[in-house]
């Protein structure tokens, strides 16, 4: 299981005043099978979403040191 940086709660609260929500987590490095590298198996990129209309979701990835992709 992955745990939450300090930076990635910052952002997390951030995005939730904006209306995103957590969605799932994906590995911070994965290799070609979708696995983390050694090294980085605690850490993981948050996932949020947001529903924009009723056809259309937002997407925003926060990687461990608090960036939005």
């Amino acid at each position: 299981m992955y745990k939450t940086t300090p930076e990635q709660f910052k952002t997390e609260t951030s995005l939730a005043k904006k209306g995103f929500r957590f969605s799932s987590w994906i590995p911070f490095e994965p290799d070609g099978n979708n696995q983390p590298v050694k090294g980085t198996e605690h850490l993981g990129t948050m996932v949020m979403e947001k529903r924009v209309t009723r056809f259309s979701t937002e997407y925003r990835e926060v990687e461990p040191d608090g960036s939005i992709n």
